[in-house]
């Protein structure tokens, strides 16, 4: 197989990740991954920010160069190449706030540019950190973030016994929203011979468009593509259990601090 072949690849399946988003970007460029040569993207973050440049051929790293300049500040990401793509990469460790973040790409003799703020953080407020539920549909809420477009959502979910061994795969939560508010359903949690579930829940706020087939990048120029600006990420730990329904169906009177000695791996 083909550098080519794998850089294509890589972008296609980047790209088809965010393909159950739909919310219009500002039209710059429509992005078409099997005929544009070059395409790039960029993320900025605090403290670092990265970016990956897929081209056919592979670029040349002497006459390729990413700047990032904010206010009076000028930096150059550092690079390399790696399975067939060019990555570039830097950690100003500066804060951002609502500064206007310019990005510039040069390319032999194509460049590319997009300029984006990094959005404030956010926080999960519920549920909470080592809340323990009863089994049903989980109503997750967080803070509004400053500047944020949309809201990217994952966890890191594992299904256990009652001894807090493993019971069964569970798939891990990973979708996009523009509200401040998700409900896991639950038919999530019914994973077979399955006492209670553990579950990370993160939400971070990210600012520019959305990456579908076809979509408009923020990224104007010779050179099409995306830039990104994530905010903090606000999460939590919690635990929802099978048990605790039972006894409060039986007239038990349970609250979260009682039964923060499930075992939680």
């Amino acid at each position: 197989m083909t550098k080519k072949t794998l850089s294509l690849m890589s972008a296609t399946l980047f790209i088809l990740m965010f393909a159950n988003c739909s919310k219009k970007a500002n039209p710059v460029n429509v992005i078409n991954i099997i005929n544009d040569p070059k395409i790039f993207y960029c993320w900025l973050q605090v403290p670092t920010q990265n970016a990956v440049l897929y081209s056919d051929p592979i670029t040349d790293p002497s006459n390729t160069t990413v700047t990032m300049i904010w206010g009076s500040h000028n930096q150059m990401l550092l690079s390399n190449i790696s399975n067939g793509q060019m990555n570039f990469y830097s950690d100003s460790g500066h804060y951002f706030g609502d500064t206007t973040i310019t990005i510039k790409i040069t390319s032999d003799s194509d460049t590319g540019i997009g300029c984006i703020q990094v959005p404030s953080g956010t926080s999960l407020l519920t549920p909470a950190e080592h809340d323990t539920l009863p089994i049903d549909s989980v109503k997750c809420i967080w803070t509004k973030a400053e500047r944020a477009d949309w809201y990217k959502i994952y966890s890191h979910s594992y299904a256990l016994d009652s001894s807090g061994c493993w019971a069964g795969t569970i798939r891990n939560i990973d979708t996009f929203l523009f509200d401040t508010t998700f409900t896991i359903p639950l038919s999530y949690f019914s994973v077979p011979n399955a006492i209670y579930y553990q579950i990370q829940l993160m939400v971070e706020p990210y600012a520019g468009p959305q990456m579908i087939p076809n979509s408009e990048g923020n990224i104007s120029g010779d050179i099409k593509g995306f830039l990104y600006g994530i905010g903090n990420a606000g999460g939590s730990n919690f635990c929802v259990d099978t048990r605790l329904k039972m006894l409060r169906l039986n007239g038990s009177n349970i609250n979260n601090k009682e039964t923060n000695n499930v075992n939680q791996k």
